[in-house]
């Protein structure tokens, strides 16, 4: 994010956004007039308030969450403390109904613990459905990472494309860095275009350098939309697989408004 290029503010880019808006905004004003003009400026004034209060809304949850894990973690720590091997994560291995009786003596949960400890490892052994309609599919039906991860992958070529939905409009060519932890972001630079399974605040400094952004799963109103939003860049959503299917460092294109995403170029290795 230092090296980028200072274009690359948030600042900056808020700046020429703003400016844009305006201009947009007095084009469409000028093309109108009587009962148009005013509904159209109720119309936009009903939108922009809604849009603020829903992450006004967002950011007020997201603070009382932060607070209700640092009381969950002292809990954690105090507990464990009173259990032979306690681990930070057992608290999360209870249910609420259990909470009451596990605070007043935490070693009589010692093998409750265990045996849903052996559940958990077992099922991240495993990949879940990432859809599924009706009942649940039993756990040993789903496929075994290790077997997946051995499995040859089938990468885009040049010329192949995936299809997406648009989320915000633009196009942008740039080498996919492709992410899975936002905390590693490999040698994603200025220019680079973010491939990532899917977004939230934590990925938010990612943007900054970036020229646009794809993602496996989102929405209209995802995190990857509202923030590529803000900064003016472009943004594919629903791209299914695209984590899987591009490879890290192939040169590709991204269209923001149909949603396509087109890979020009491939590196040998």
């Amino acid at each position: 994010m230092r090296h980028a290029d200072p274009t690359k503010s948030p600042k900056r880019r808020a700046e020429v956004l703003a400016r844009n808006r305006e201009q947009a905004l007095a084009s469409a004003r000028s093309q109108l007039k009587g009962l148009g003009l005013w509904v159209f400026n109720k119309a936009l004034h009903a939108s922009s308030l809604f849009s603020k209060a829903r992450e006004r809304s967002k950011t007020t949850i997201i603070d009382l969450i932060h607070v209700a894990r640092l009381i969950s973690r002292e809990l954690a720590r105090r507990t464990s403390q009173h259990r032979e091997n306690g681990e930070l994560i057992d608290l999360w291995f209870l249910l609420e109904t259990e909470l009451d009786e596990y605070i007043m003596n935490p070693s009589a949960f010692d093998e409750r613990i265990a045996d849903r400890k052996q559940v958990r490892n077992e099922l991240s052994r495993r990949i879940p459905p990432f859809i599924f309609e009706g009942n649940l599919p039993d756990p040993s039906e789903w496929p075994l990472r290790q077997e997946v991860d051995m499995g040859e992958l089938k990468y885009l070529t040049s010329g192949d494309s995936l299809k997406g939905f648009g989320g915000c409009p633009g196009i942008a060519e740039g080498v996919a860095r492709v992410i899975s932890d936002p905390s590693e972001p490999g040698s994603l630079g200025t220019g680079d275009i973010l491939v990532a399974p899917l977004t939230d605040p934590s990925w938010t400094p990612l943007f900054v350098p970036a020229e646009g952004v794809v993602v496996d799963v989102g929405g209209q109103m995802s995190h990857a939309v509202i923030v590529s939003r803000e900064l003016g860049m472009p943004c594919v959503v629903a791209v299914a697989g695209a984590t899987q299917k591009i490879k890290d460092g192939s040169r590709i294109r991204i269209n923001g408004s149909s949603g396509e995403v087109t890979v020009l170029e491939v590196p040998e290795k």
